[in-house]
């Protein structure tokens, strides 16, 4: 049986959502069930998802078990990099030099961006915003004027 985690947190990016479950051990990361290079054969994303274990230079010290549903490959290794870092902020075993190095690069946020979907009866998302603009200049000038 696995032992209990240190840590347990989520991350989102995009469509996304990654729940990732930090354990003392030897670097083992498991995500879906799936062995780490298996689920991510691209080693920009494999390098995206395991970013803050690198720049806190804990890649050997921590298990991570994750669970990814949802999002292309781009997004779910953004999520799971938020996780982590989120993790590792977790920890109360953090070192002062590890601390150091994590606040050093500020990116334990969301991206607060999200996408525009089209409307229905619009021909898509920047058709829509027009309108939008339109409807609002319109509404500005016709209230200027009176």
């Amino acid at each position: 049986m696995a032992t209990k985690p240190l840590t347990q947190t989520t991350g989102r990016r995009k469509s996304a959502v990654s729940r990732v479950r930090l354990r003392p051990g030897s670097g083992n990361v498991t995500v879906n069930g799936r062995a780490f290079n298996e689920y991510f054969p691209t080693a920009i994303h494999r390098n995206n998802a395991t970013e803050a274990l690198r720049i806190t230079s804990t890649l050997q010290t921590y298990d991570l078990d994750v669970d990814i549903v949802g999002g292309g490959s781009a997004g779910q290794s953004g999520a799971m990099r938020l996780a982590v870092a989120r993790s590792l902020g977790a920890g109360s075993n953090a070192s002062s030099s590890a601390e150091a190095r994590r606040t050093s690069r500020p990116r334990c946020a969301q991206e607060g961006k999200q996408e525009v979907r089209s409307q229905e009866g619009a021909q898509g998302a920047a058709v829509h915003q027009a309108l939008n603009r339109l409807v609002v200049a319109q509404w500005c000038w016709a209230g200027w004027m009176s």
